[in-house]
């Protein structure tokens, strides 16, 4: 493979700000795509999910991890996974043991949480406003692992993409089920619909997309 310079741009901002995608994924799959392409220099960008999906379409970048949809429709998408959010808590919170989902309302209603997906999501409000009582958010950072130190470290709760979970090095945390099913996102392969993907571009695609599929995400 001649050697060249491959840019693939990861999001920073999903619509919401999240740098889970680049954080928790790549870290495996680039280890042995270098091992096997030691001659493809990468180039990787967290940017706004907007800008990420104009710049795939002119041809600027050649692959981008996006949580869907799109707005592009001359974009081709490679759907990898659909995940769920999961409750994460400090292994001394009065939820830790629960052997039962826990109910979105509870949470807003009972706890005191981080400026994460749980304080960003309309449904987690609508629940807090339905008990009569605000999120009282204890905390605000918009950088996932920071916020999952923190609980580690009994301070509130914190809502974090089920990929958070996999190899979780914090022992004091307890991940929960959330009983309203509703939050979910979608996370996609994208690249330009008729523009030219070089080899090197072709074999970094393969990698990300063989290993969602033997990790099962």
């Amino acid at each position: 493979m001649r050697d060249r310079r491959l840019e693939a741009r990861l999001p920073h901002r999903l619509g919401r700000r999240s740098s889970t995608v680049g954080a928790y994924l790549l870290p495996d799959v680039l280890a042995r795509f270098c091992r096997e392409h030691p001659g493809v220099r990468l180039r990787l960008r967290e940017d706004l999910h907007t800008e990420l999906e104009d710049s795939v379409a002119k041809g600027e970048i050649d692959l981008a991890l996006l949580n869907m949809p799109l707005r592009r429709a001359e974009l081709v998408v490679r759907k990898l996974w659909t995940e769920d959010y999961v409750l994460a808590v400090h292994e001394s919170h009065r939820f830790a043991n629960s052997k039962s989902a826990i109910a979105l309302r509870d949470i807003a209603g009972r706890t005191a949480p981080h400026r994460s997906r749980l304080a960003r999501h309309a449904r987690a409000h609508v629940a807090s406003e339905r008990r009569g009582s605000a999120l009282h958010v204890v905390v605000e950072a918009d950088n996932h692992e920071a916020l999952r130190r923190m609980v580690a470290r009994g301070i509130g709760v914190a809502i974090f993409p089920r990929i958070m979970t996999a190899g979780s090095p914090a022992s004091q945390l307890r991940y929960l089920e959330i009983a309203d099913a509703v939050l979910r996102r979608r996370v996609a392969l994208v690249t330009h619909g008729t523009a030219y993907l070089g080899a090197a571009a072709r074999a970094l695609r393969d990698a990300i997309v063989a290993h969602v599929a033997k990790t099962r995400l």
